[in-house]
């Protein structure tokens, strides 16, 4: 299980970590905690499970990489990495499934202008590679949002932007 215990905002709390190791075990599956100095090591595996946060541009994603190469199975493999990463791409995918989503629209400095007269305020900005909450910003008021436009399109050429859904639900 590759882990980085200092991880800021981990996918899995200690509570969830425990819980995996025992329904490994369980299941007659013995468990090893790796880091990311453990790469070469990764032949010695039958299975990977990623516990970190996982991006592109990252070391999980070429732990991801070898471990399939090497034939383990892999969660998550890179192909989810890639694909769970890009908002565009999970964004435009729920358009084609018809998957319920707050109404979307995916913004570039050639559309930005259209961005209120479709979502209205407030809405919600997200860089497409960001995570937990990382790179995402509610924005009420025009000028908060060009604000917030104009800086995400300078890391990005896209950006996704979603109408608010108020609730009471702490996601």
């Amino acid at each position: 299980i590759l882990q980085d215990p200092a991880e800021s905002a981990p996918p899995s709390d200690e509570k969830a970590l425990k819980r995996f190791t025992k329904a490994f075990e369980a299941a007659g599956l013995a468990t090893e905690w790796i880091g990311r100095d453990d790469y070469a090591r990764i032949a010695e595996f039958d299975a990977l499970f990623i516990r970190e946060t996982t991006f592109v541009n990252h070391h999980t994603y070429r732990f991801a990489q070898r471990a399939e190469n090497e034939g383990l199975v892999v969660i998550d493999d890179p192909t989810s990495i890639v694909r769970c990463s890009n908002k565009v791409f999970l964004a435009e995918m729920a358009d084609q499934q018809d998957i319920l989503v707050p109404n979307t629209m995916i913004v570039h400095r050639g559309n930005v202008d259209d961005l209120v007269a479709r979502l209205g305020l407030p809405c919600v900005l997200k860089q497409p590679d960001s995570s937990f909450s990382a790179g995402v910003h509610k924005v009420a008021t025009t000028e908060e949002l060009n604000a917030a436009v104009d800086t995400m399109l300078e890391k990005s050429d896209l950006v996704i932007a979603q109408a608010f859904v108020p609730t009471e639900f702490d996601w």
